[in-house]
């Protein structure tokens, strides 16, 4: 059933346009009661053209920025600090020739995985087997 699902890039963009003329519009209501005035037809009138600019412009933010789940910002965290810890590990002297290619199979497949954020699903990306270990354990 979750095959099914479609895209929903210009249904959003048009329900974040109806929700910003319906905020603009309350808006109006609020601050001009009299609705028969010409000021309140007047911004009236603008409100479709003001909320479908503000949406284009924070479609174009996001775009141009980036937005992050929350779920990619948690693992894009522990990589990171996954990174920081093989790295601390690696510039040990007291690391075996071993355990040092072990490490760096680790940070090659720790970048891989952080490179890949966002190119899919993160509830498709692999553990690393030092997590793997662990759960075993």
């Amino acid at each position: 059933m979750s095959e099914d699902k479609k895209s929903s890039g210009p249904v959003t963009s048009t329900l974040s346009t109806g929700g910003i003329g319906i905020i603009l519009s309350g808006l109006v209501a609020y601050f001009v009661p009299d609705t028969k005035s010409d000021t309140a037809k007047l911004l009236y009138l603008f409100i479709p053209l003001l909320s479908a600019v503000l949406t284009y412009l924070m479609c174009w933010v996001i775009a141009r920025h980036g937005l992050e789940s929350p779920e990619d910002a948690a693992k894009r965290k522990q990589y990171l600090r996954d990174l920081a810890t093989i790295d601390s590990q690696l510039a040990s002297v007291h690391t075996t020739p071993e355990f040092r290619e072990k490490l760096l199979r680790a940070r090659e497949m720790t970048v891989e995985l952080m490179i890949s954020i966002g190119k899919n699903s993160t509830a498709n990306i692999p553990t690393l087997p030092a997590q793997e270990e662990k759960g075993n354990a």
